[in-house]
């Protein structure tokens, strides 16, 4: 029962953000919500690696017109296989 209560605040919360035209300035780098990296969403690096197929990763400040001031995750280093568990995969379908 609780995996599946996990994965119905995870989908909610990530409705919500993804509505959001800063969506990647949010989560996991902004300092304001980073309380939930490890709860709700992966670390920077852990994202990158799992979800992206690269080495590593980290935060940077964005600078643009919408998101101006925020941080972003980015992604760097050689290429890694992403992960092959299907929860995992789905969570990165959702940005978490």
């Amino acid at each position: 029962m609780q995996p599946l209560l996990l994965l119905i605040i995870l989908l909610s919360n990530s409705i919500i953000l993804v509505s959001s035209n800063c969506y990647d300035n949010w989560s996991r780098c902004t300092p304001q919500t980073s309380f939930w990296t490890g709860i709700l969403w992966k670390s920077c690096p852990v994202y990158c690696r799992r979800c992206k197929g690269r080495e590593s990763g980290g935060c940077a400040k964005v600078k643009n017109k919408e998101c101006s001031g925020g941080y972003q995750c980015r992604c760097k280093g050689g290429n890694v296989k992403p992960s092959d568990n299907w929860l995992v995969k789905q969570t990165c379908k959702l940005g978490l």
